[in-house]
């Protein structure tokens, strides 16, 4: 009875080692997000034909428009891959479009991943619309640091 108890023990165990092995993918998981395609659909919206509409048509809504008139929008798709716990992004790409007053399409820009590197980003400041260095801000500063001297210190308790 023993023997036939271990011999069932062991057979269980190899079993569930070699399902367990199985279970494992050797294939990399793929994680994409934004616009599928961007490059293929892109295709299809033409200069001086296509207008905001067929955009959202073949591309649905984007999500970053420029604020004061909302005549340059810009899609993206990433796409990262996961191996064996390391991730590496393999496609990056951005589409620019912009609008005259109508809503034709004037540009088309796509930007891919090797495109990146040759951006150049503007060194201006932007000025905030809240507490800048206003008088408001000057009394909460000052309100803060009274707080932080007032407060007791703890470290002289036993």
């Amino acid at each position: 009875m023993s023997n036939t108890y271990n011999f069932l023990k062991k057979t269980t165990l190899v079993a569930l080692c070699f399902i367990a092995i199985l279970g494992c993918n050797k294939k990399p998981i793929s994680i994409s997000s934004g616009t599928l395609n961007l490059d293929k659909r892109a295709e299809l919206i033409q200069i001086g034909t296509s207008n905001k509409n067929d955009v959202v048509n073949f591309l649905g809504e984007s999500f970053l428009k420029e604020v004061p008139n909302e005549n340059k929008w810009a899609y993206f798709e990433s796409i990262e891959t996961r191996n064996f716990g390391k991730k590496k992004n393999t496609k990056n790409t951005i589409l620019i479009l912009e609008f005259d007053n109508r809503g034709i399409l004037m540009t088309k820009q796509i930007l891919n991943q090797k495109d990146f590197n040759k951006l150049i980003f503007d060194d201006t400041k932007t000025e905030s619309l809240g507490l800048n260095s206003s008088f408001s801000k000057k009394i909460f500063s000052s309100i803060r640091k009274r707080a932080k001297n007032v407060l007791p210190n703890n470290n002289n308790k036993k």
